[in-house]
């Protein structure tokens, strides 16, 4: 028996294999830096992480697009910004879709801070 797909079913199949990223940070002062990571399970549900990018003194408006392959296993992208100025805010989508928004108010006077996204799948 023979089956057929369109060019458009193979196309989603291989984009449910993909995370398309993107990384915006709004508006704002300079920020310290940032970073993310693509965590997967192995079979035995060991984690094992790769960084994706790294930088520092990110001048927003930024964005940064990077794609990986989906982890039969699953797993999670992490990212993580450090920095004492503002910035309006960090977001995450994943396939096009917003996963995660983070304002950046420092909440300190001249206070180092953190906001952090976690996607898992």
């Amino acid at each position: 028996m023979f089956s057929c797909t369109s060019d458009n079913e193979n196309d989603n199949e291989q984009n449910n294999q993909t995370l398309n990223i993107k990384v915006e940070i709004t508006n704002g002062e300079t920020v310290g830096n940032i970073y993310c990571s693509h965590i997967i399970y192995n079979e035995d549900q060991t984690e094992v992480g790769s960084a994706l990018f790294a930088e520092e003194f990110i001048n927003p408006p930024y964005e940064k697009n990077i794609s990986v392959e989906k982890n039969p296993n699953g797993g999670r992208i992490y990212l993580n910004l450090t920095t004492h100025n503002d910035f309006d805010e960090m977001n995450l989508y994943i396939n096009g879709e917003e996963v995660c928004s983070k304002s950046g108010h420092q909440p300190t006077s001249n206070s180092y801070y953190t906001r952090t996204c976690v996607y898992e799948y």
